[in-house]
């Protein structure tokens, strides 16, 4: 069934879009700040690729009183990775499960070029997949008893889900390096040192600095200045310089000029 959530709220997920998927989406905006929240208890394993519509997503990602989200498991964890038995089943079938994990991957690319700034609030497990979910991020907040890694090369496997793509963005290739090849598991007084998260609160305390950290950034900004400011940003990353730079230019006169028109008509 579709739950409902108050203040804005646009549910992502009302059913399973594969036979595999388990993963609930619980979504809603309360004062400008959008929560989505990973949900297959206790873990809150991914037991497919697709674990959010990609559409419903988007459809969030451009509401127009959005200015910011917080990504968070339900529970005690974000999210402990993959489901094993679950990808054994998939995999039996090589196509169709490069056709689903590819499909997953433009989740995550969707979530590190989302329009407006996000941030992974993380208590409890954050391993695998979901380490590679909040690696897209583009903040990570974290418990100081959050535990994060990459246990896949323990089991002869590696990090399939971008997670060797947005790791080198966040840490230094030798600390990325080390993280994966050992399987270790950090706590996320580890994961400070290493860069891997940019801030540690005590407890539940992630969730609501997380909120107010958003508040704060994007507060007495409009919303059509956060998502300039964001695309500018992402371009660098998708464009040739030339063309990240004319589009800087493009987007600095537009404001300017938006600017003086409010001016003119105080």
């Amino acid at each position: 069934p579709c739950h409902l959530f108050p203040h804005h709220s646009i549910l992502i997920k009302c059913s399973n879009y594969n036979k595999f998927n388990r993963m609930q989406i619980n979504s809603f905006i309360r004062d400008e700040i959008g929560i989505i929240e990973l949900d297959n208890p206790p873990y809150n394993q991914l037991t497919s690729p697709i674990f959010i519509n990609q559409d419903k997503l988007d459809t969030f990602l451009s509401n127009d009183v959005l200015k910011g989200i917080v990504i968070k498991g339900s529970g005690r964890n974000f999210c402990a990775g993959a489901d094993r038995e679950s990808i054994a089943q998939q995999i039996q079938n090589p196509d169709d499960f490069e056709n689903l994990l590819n499909q997953g991957k433009q989740i995550i690319k969707s979530v590190q070029m989302c329009p407006v700034p996000v941030v992974a609030a993380v208590q409890g497990s954050c391993l695998g997949a979901g380490l590679e979910i909040a690696l897209a991020c583009h903040f990570i907040f974290a418990s100081k008893n959050a535990m994060f890694g990459f246990p896949e090369s323990g089991i002869q496997l590696m990090p399939g889900f971008g997670g060797t793509v947005f790791g080198t963005g966040r840490l230094s290739r030798k600390n990325m390096i080390k993280l994966i090849l050992s399987a270790e598991l950090i706590n996320g007084e580890g994961a400070l040192k290493i860069g891997l998260v940019d801030r540690i609160f005590t407890g539940s305390q992630v969730i609501d600095e997380s909120i107010n950290y958003l508040k704060s950034l994007t507060a007495n900004k409009p919303v059509h200045l956060i998502r300039t400011i964001m695309q500018s940003i992402h371009n660098s990353e998708i464009l040739s310089r030339d063309e990240a730079l004319k589009i800087e230019t493009e987007n600095f006169i537009k404001l300017a000029r938006r600017l003086d028109t409010l001016k003119i008509s105080q």
